[in-house]
């Protein structure tokens, strides 16, 4: 089974080099062509099982599984399978002694790999920079989908990369959920060529992967997790993901200042509501209090109309909400803006959460009415050229579009390629510091916090939909 799981991420890698050539074999049957390889690219029909499919082409099922992932689900009328052609062997070339043909494909026509291929075979001058992409046969929550397009998404931007001339190697290897595949996976060697990591989702499989980079003195990169306790003693990590604490605290300084003047009020949750996390709410009261700023605190009991109702018609009226699901900052939103169209007079500015750039069309619209400020560490402009670029290019390349998630996952892989690899270059072979491709919704400002600490992303954004219906977005560093 581990082998079926090591070709799937080949997927992802062929599919990014898909490109259409002459007629088919196969009667109405389209050819593609991938490493120099031709594949058939078929749609399957209704009625049609994968034994029928297996016996026109003349293959077999692990072979159409290995190249489609997604048949784990089923085969489903319509679907797209790439199938490979299958040569005479006559047309097969001499190989160097002990060489498979896949492996001179792979060294000779791209510096990209997959799986667990002999040292032997790798040009070990080449920068490396491995992921480690955890699937699992029983996921149900579309974890294995949002790995595998952060995988797509990262391919992107090494097409990207290579374009500029940088010269360097992936590899891609499945470790599973399993915290003791990782440590199989280091203890057999898998990692010995690594220069860059990319991986770790548990706290144990972090720790693991921690240590084998503090031994070895390789780069870790963790994106998946926004709590690494290991970040504090290994000079070797990155996170990715700026910690919300570090939001908090700085984005309490930036409105002590910003606001400074206006009516705060810090709305507490309800009293009959639960517990919420209050982080937020306590980190801008501390920055108001050293600053010596007034605020009131409100207990959101009564209706909202009330609520505006008691607002300033003299200075703005600045609100800082508790912390909520999106469902109830939708409804909060909605109550709030049509009492505030009640009330004119009261100018409000809103300060809202991450997840609310996930609200739909109308609500953001009343994000608009509210002058809503929200923070966060991710943000697409969808109108912007390489964003609008960068989807293109995935529907094209993949066939599909970017799952429906925050953030985007396809994104969050090609930001981090773009940043990371040409790091990675610089750093073994002194090529020329190459910028790579404009971030698509990460930017990137990495820290250590102290002397031997691993360093954290200190950037993130504040985002403003402003009356006036347009979207500016701020840094904060």
């Amino acid at each position: 089974m581990e082998m079926i799981h090591t070709k799937y991420i080949l997927t992802g890698l062929l599919f990014f080099f898909l490109s259409l050539t002459s007629v088919a074999q196969i009667k109405d049957v389209p050819i593609v062509k991938l490493f120099d390889k031709d594949y058939y690219k078929y749609e399957v029909k209704k009625g049609e099982t994968l034994y029928s499919i297996c016996r026109t082409f003349n293959t077999t099922q692990a072979e159409i599984i290995s190249m489609n992932p997604f048949l784990t689900d089923g085969l489903k009328t319509g679907q797209t399978l790439l199938i490979q052609v299958k040569r005479a062997e006559k047309d097969q070339e001499e190989l160097p002694e002990g060489m498979s043909k896949v492996a001179k494909e792979n060294i000779d026509n791209s510096t990209l790999f997959i799986g667990k291929r002999s040292s032997s075979l790798i040009d070990k001058n080449l920068p490396r920079i491995t992921l480690l992409l955890p699937f699992s046969m029983v996921e149900s929550d579309g974890a294995n989908d949002r790995f595998v397009e952060f995988y797509e998404g990262f391919l992107l931007a090494v097409d990207s990369l290579k374009s500029l001339g940088l010269s360097f190697e992936v590899q891609a290897l499945y470790v599973s959920n399993d915290e003791n595949n990782i440590q199989e996976l280091i203890d057999a060697g898998q990692l010995d060529e690594t220069d860059y990591c990319i991986g770790g989702t548990t706290p144990e499989g972090i720790k693991r992967l921690s240590a084998w980079s503090s031994s070895k003195q390789k780069s870790l990169i963790l994106p998946f997790s926004t709590r690494i306790n290991e970040i504090n003693n290994n000079q070797y990590l990155y996170q990715p993901f700026t910690t919300y604490s570090h939001m908090y605290e700085r984005l309490a300084n930036y409105a002590s200042i910003k606001f400074a003047g206006s009516n705060i009020v810090l709305l507490k949750e309800p009293e009959n509501g639960g517990t919420k996390n209050m982080a937020f709410l306590s980190q801008i009261k501390s920055a108001l209090t050293k600053k010596r700023l007034a605020y009131t605190e409100h207990v959101q009991n009564g209706s909202m109309e009330a609520l505006v109702n008691s607002l300033s018609d003299i200075h703005e009226n600045v609100i800082f909400p508790y912390e909520m699901s999106v469902s109830q900052a939708s409804q909060f939103i909605n109550d709030l803006s049509n009492a505030a169209a009640k009330y004119p007079e009261k100018r409000i500015t809103l300060i809202g959460y991450p997840e609310w750039q996930t609200m739909s069309k109308k609500n953001q619209q009343r994000l608009h009415e509210l002058n809503t400020f929200l923070f966060s560490g991710f943000y697409a402009d969808p109108q912007s050229h390489p964003v609008r670029q960068f989807q293109s290019a995935f529907n094209k390349t993949y066939g599909k579009t970017l799952l429906n998630t925050f953030p985007k996952y396809g994104m969050l892989g090609y930001d981090i390629a773009s940043w990371f690899i040409p790091k990675m270059v610089y750093e073994k072979t002194n090529h020329p510091l190459t910028t790579g491709p404009s971030p698509l919704q990460n930017a990137y400002l990495f820290k250590a916090e102290a002397t031997g600490s691993g360093a954290v992303n200190q950037l993130f954004y504040l985002i403003n939909y402003t009356r006036s219906n347009t979207v500016e977005v701020k840094p904060i560093k």
